[in-house]
């Protein structure tokens, strides 16, 4: 809000994602980046427009289904992580297949990706006890749990070091490779140069690089 009226953060915003897409967005601090990400990810409704995965408008759906469309198709990844610090990295893990109850047996999944991703040694330590390192990992074990078709990564790799950040884009990378799509925010320039696609949010609109 600013003198008492809206402020747009991101007008006349039209792209298309299609599967197997690596796509970095860049631009300056308030630009818009993180808005784009959450729009697209149904958790913040646009005041225009629409947003359509799969076909389906998701902010015509109520809260149950956009919900349950969210835990099926899109997994968060963010630099702060925001895991449960009471929570051990598997209940961290398995709390992101809770909406989706009918899915059988989803501790045979985690356990899949903590081996996949060396945490297993930690699998029942609390989260507020791991290395940055292995908080990333975990929240990719998280963002994978319920074999999402699209991943939303929010600055992912702010809080890494070289290595840890290159492992994560290598992962993306082969995410890509078996049919996963990708939309990572990134303020790196040598880590947006990992994906196939860049484009640059500037005065409120996408602009390809």
């Amino acid at each position: 809000m600013e003198n008492g009226a809206m402020t747009d953060i991101l007008s006349h915003v039209n792209l298309e994602i299609s599967q197997g897409d690596f796509i970095a967005v860049q631009g300056p601090s308030g630009c818009g980046k993180s808005t784009l990400m959450l729009t697209i990810g149904g958790l913040l409704k646009p005041q225009e427009g629409s947003v359509c995965i799969d076909g389906k408008d998701v902010y015509s759906l109520n809260d149950n289904e956009r919900t349950r469309l969210r835990s099926e198709k899109i997994g968060f990844i963010f630099q702060e992580f925001y895991l449960v610090p009471y929570l051990t990295v598997m209940e961290n893990i398995l709390a992101a297949a809770m909406p989706l109850k009918k899915r059988p047996h989803p501790e045979i999944r985690a356990w899949e990706l903590v081996n996949r991703f060396n945490i297993n040694h930690r699998a029942n330590h609390l989260s507020e006890k791991l290395s940055t390192g292995e908080k990333q990992r975990t929240a990719l074990c998280r963002a994978l749990i319920n074999g999402p078709r699209l991943l939303l990564a929010d600055e992912p790799t702010g809080n890494l070091d070289a290595d840890n950040a290159g492992k994560l884009c290598d992962y993306f990378d082969s995410y890509v490779k078996e049919g996963g799509t990708v939309l990572m925010v990134t303020h790196n320039v040598s880590i947006a140069a990992r994906a196939a696609r860049r484009m640059t949010i500037k005065d409120g609109a996408i602009v390809d690089g």
